[in-house]
């Protein structure tokens, strides 16, 4: 998979299928995305380039596609991906973002914090982003049983009512 562009050379970490777009997330803070998987626009440049993006997910519903990285750096479009906004998220500039899910009502992101050195989850509290991405409020989740505050948790799902993230140590926590 490689975005059909003379700039394409990066490495590409996460995709996610929105019903019309795919949309694939990688190195520099690039994002593309493909109505076929073939033909691939120029990768964008959402944030600064020192911040990886790792994870994307879609709330096809609503035409919401977001995306997570390095550095708690995320970006939202409101559009299938046709135009973006970027933000740090506020108290997560240590933490680097592995997974995103969305339940339908919420997303969650799953990821590990180097300072201080704890797995960490959020959920937003909504399913529409506001007007100002910085504004859209996260809370950091200690609930997920079994989950050890020293371990990466790499990525997580929902489904069956029950949010399920795997780690490091073949680790496996869920929400109640």
């Amino acid at each position: 998979l490689k975005p059909q562009s003379a700039e394409s050379n990066f490495y590409l970490q996460g995709i996610a299928w929105d019903g019309t777009y795919y949309h694939a997330v990688g190195d520099l803070g690039q994002i593309a995305r493909s109505a076929d998987g073939i033909t691939w626009t120029a990768p964008q440049y959402v944030l600064s380039t020192s911040n990886n993006y790792t994870a994307v997910a879609v709330d096809p519903t609503n035409n919401v596609v977001l995306v997570g990285g390095t550095g708690g750096s995320v970006a939202v479009s409101k559009n299938q991906g046709s135009s973006w906004e970027g933000t740090i998220i506020q108290g997560l500039s240590a933490a680097n973002i592995y997974d995103i899910a969305f339940d339908g009502t919420k997303y969650c992101m799953i990821g590990y914090s180097s300072s201080p050195k704890k797995a960490i989850a959020s959920t937003s509290n909504t399913t529409t982003p506001p007007s100002n991405t910085g504004a859209w409020s996260w809370t950091e989740q200690t609930s997920f049983s079994g989950a050890s505050q020293n371990k990466t948790m790499t990525s997580i799902a929902y489904g069956d009512d029950l949010w399920m993230s795997v780690g490091y140590d073949c680790q496996v926590v869920t929400s109640p």
